[in-house]
């Protein structure tokens, strides 16, 4: 099977054989597009056989569907076999579309309180089940208050926590340097609960026509300090490489 990730599974560990049950992780970006890494964990649970609850606002169906052709993923039939569970907050009849529009209170929290439910109807179902946020900092521009986004945040990892063997939660959000503070402070209290932190950002030593970024990858483990890996990696049409800082020539 194609894939656009396996350089990341020596530093991850996570392959579809042992997809990372009852951990929270963080994706996050900062002047270029980390919403690549998104496609990465639906094709992991996808394709060990597990569920994933796609939580969109920020892409389409269609958009998920075309880029799981690219890893050999049909999307539309996960869809219609019940593996993937995909709810589109960008469709008119769904709560997401309201939250700019009065009795704003209203909108957002029953629209966390349906994906939340969701959620818990998933520990019913065989295997495990990844709950995938493709971006919380659509919630924020739309003018959902920022507790009101880190409780959301919050009682899914506790529902995680809670059935370690049955669920996992990826959220990925935008962390760019002009995010107000209260914006900040989410992100900070996000990085500082996440079990895994993927961080995409450009090059520190600026524009590169071999390399279009790094990804400091941030896993807590049962030691004192957390283990920090940077890895390069260059994009192309239907794959993603990554390599050791230095080492363009051979990947990991």
């Amino acid at each position: 099977a194609v894939t656009m990730f396996t350089d990341l599974v020596p530093v991850l560990g996570w392959d579809e054989r042992t997809c990372p049950a009852g951990r929270f992780v963080l994706l996050s970006d900062n002047g270029v597009d980390g919403s690549f890494l998104i496609h990465h964990f639906v094709s992991l649970f996808t394709k060990g056989g597990h569920r994933v609850q796609l939580v969109a606002v920020a892409q389409t169906f269609t958009h998920y569907m075309l880029a799981g052709r690219k890893l050999s993923l049909n999307l539309a039939a996960a869809k219609e076999q019940g593996s993937l569970m995909f709810t589109d907050g960008l469709s008119p009849e769904t709560s997401i579309s309201a939250l700019d529009t009065p009795p704003f209170h209203e909108a957002y929290s029953s629209y966390f309180s349906s994906v939340l439910a969701q959620a818990k109807s998933a520990l019913s179902a065989s295997g495990i089940t990844c709950i995938i946020l493709d971006d919380i900092s659509v919630y924020l521009a739309l003018g959902a208050p920022p507790i009101a986004v880190m409780d959301f945040v919050h009682e899914l990892r506790a529902l995680v926590k809670l059935n370690p063997d049955r669920l996992a939660l990826v959220v990925f959000m935008h962390a760019d340097a002009n995010m107000s503070a209260a914006w900040r402070q989410l992100y900070a209290h996000l990085c500082a609960t996440a079990d895994d932190h993927l961080a995409t950002s450009g090059l520190r030593t600026g524009a590169s026509r071999d390399m279009h970024g790094q990804v400091v990858c941030t896993r807590r483990t049962r030691q004192a300090q957390p283990d920090t890996r940077t890895l390069h990696f260059r994009a192309r049409d239907t794959t993603v490489s990554f390599f050791a800082p230095g080492n363009a020539a051979a990947l990991l």
